[in-house]
């Protein structure tokens, strides 16, 4: 790790250089109210650079709006109902958001904005800048005895947003086998302008009253009321 920091001319840095970094992500973050983002996802084995998987991520929020889909599952959240879509399962999952649950939660979000964030960076053994590239500042950070040893962060010099990262877990068969996982911002659009289709809930469930059924096209489903998919 020595020698490919010497290479590629890294500079040995604090945690609180990229806690700075991070603080200032935050801050872009939290002023956002809306954002329409597409993420690639790769998995690749050690010593390998073909990818044993990948899959694109879709995100988009507005205000209180959420809409997420990965592979065969979708997300779909406003401020009284979140739906989840499993297409492998065929499951529909609904659940009542609890009077000023989501908001409260979206509170405490951008409340981590003010948290020590040097604490984030406590448990790593070191931290590395590699430079500036691509309109990207390059960090790396190591723990060369946790699950994940290295973790590479892309910042965007303009935004601070996160437009990277990548992850080597440890050699260790049962922590991962030092494999790589990639993640990237492919698109991340903080003006965007959605049609009104897009949160709404309507085209999965109907919803009268107390009573919820399926809409046609998911007829063929089951649906969980009152439950998110991980409770099953």
């Amino acid at each position: 790790m020595l020698l490919f920091c010497v290479a590629i001319g890294c500079t040995k840095i604090s945690a609180q250089d990229l806690a700075a970094d991070l603080k200032k992500m935050q801050e872009y973050y939290k002023n956002m109210d809306r954002f329409d983002a597409k993420v690639a996802i790769k998995a690749i084995p050690k010593g390998h650079s073909t990818p044993f998987f990948t899959q694109e991520a879709e995100m988009k929020q507005e205000k209180l709006n959420i809409y997420y889909k990965t592979g065969g599952l979708t997300m779909v959240t406003n401020d009284k109902y979140t739906v989840w879509i499993n297409e492998m399962s065929k499951r529909v999952f609904i659940k009542e958001h609890v009077k000023n649950e989501f908001k409260s939660k979206r509170g405490d979000a951008i409340k981590l904005t003010d948290s020590n964030l040097d604490s984030l960076f406590a448990t790593y053994d070191s931290t590395a800048y590699v430079g500036t590239s691509n309109g990207m500042k390059h960090y790396i950070v190591y723990d060369y005895d946790g699950d994940i040893v290295e973790a590479d962060i892309y910042l965007d010099v303009k935004t601070y947003y996160l437009k990277k990262a990548a992850y080597t877990y440890n050699d260790d068969e049962a922590r991962g086998g030092g494999s790589r996982a990639e993640i990237e911002y492919t698109q991340f659009n903080t003006s965007p302008t959605f049609a009104k289709a897009t949160f709404a809930i309507g085209k999965y469930v109907k919803i009268e009253g107390k009573s919820v059924t399926l809409q046609p096209n998911y007829r063929g489903y089951e649906l969980v009321i009152g439950q998110e998919p991980n409770a099953n």
